[in-house]
């Protein structure tokens, strides 16, 4: 049951990655692909239009937005259903990943690295598998949308063996030792922008994160061109924009109904 709901969640990722590319070939702006990603996911999610720009009214994203809905309402449901056995979901997705990357090498030598991001949303992981061109998308469904469910559904065994708290590190840590990465990271810097506190405008709320995910997208290119590399990209939760007063929001991390919090992606680069 579980393998089926990962293979269906696999294949409607790819669906949207499949059309992104398509509908976003007029599009010449980094920054206006990113504000189009992000202006679409968190409309699909709780139907606030959060900036100026339209790709709810243009046809051109009629295929994106499409498939971005069913992936969101799916991806919901099982959430709503399934909230016990997510770990399960969780390790097999994860495993399909390794797999993916296990296979991606083949005969080429390659270096293998883990990136594990604190609070990256669907959004990133699509603008950077829109550039980057991953050879796998997948996604872990975080039941409480925040770090610490995340480390419980991957790390169920290490979670409640070890003594103190299990962090990010120990995480990346061990992912990497079981990939035989040469390096691991954990990039803290959406989780440090989720949390800094500001209220803002829409615009500058993408402007914010598109900053952070350039800086990103960069080193991930820079891994890949030169070492060679093949990369896991994890993250343990995304975030939410907020209405504040007004046209103010902010950004938080749990659950909530249809939070996009929830949706922990995971790229093969």
């Amino acid at each position: 049951m579980f393998t089926d709901h990962v293979t269906v969640l696999i294949n409607m990722l790819n669906n949207v990655y499949d059309c992104l590319k398509q509908d976003l070939q007029h599009v010449s702006d980094d920054r206006r692909v990113y504000g189009t990603l992000f202006n679409i996911f968190h409309h699909l999610a709780t139907g606030l239009s959060l900036t100026q720009e339209s790709p709810l009214r243009d046809v051109r994203f009629r295929c994106t937005m499409d498939y971005m809905r069913e992936l969101l309402e799916h991806a919901f449901r099982i959430h709503s259903n399934y909230k016990a056995s997510l770990d399960t979901l969780a390790r097999k997705m994860y495993n399909r990943s390794l797999l993916n990357l296990m296979l991606r090498g083949g005969t080429t030598k390659t270096t293998r690295y883990l990136l594990l991001c604190d609070g990256m949303s669907m959004v990133e992981a699509l603008y950077i598998a829109y550039r980057l061109r991953p050879s796998f998308i997948g996604v872990i469904l975080n039941p409480g949308g925040i770090t610490e469910t995340y480390k419980l559904i991957l790390e169920p065994h290490t979670y409640f063996k070890q003594e103190g708290q299990v962090t990010l590190n120990d995480i990346a840590q061990r992912i990497a030792e079981e990939l035989g990465a040469k390096e691991y990271y954990v990039f803290r810097d959406f989780d440090e922008r989720i949390h800094s506190g500001r209220i803002m405008r829409a615009s500058d709320a993408v402007d914010s994160m598109y900053n952070v995910t350039l800086k990103l997208a960069n080193k991930l290119e820079y891994l890949r061109k030169e070492y060679n590399a093949t990369i896991l990209v994890l993250s343990d939760h995304g975030y939410d924009v907020i209405p504040e007063a007004g046209s103010i929001y902010r950004f938080d991390h749990h659950w909530r109904p249809r939070s996009l919090s929830i949706l922990s992606p995971l790229l093969v680069i």
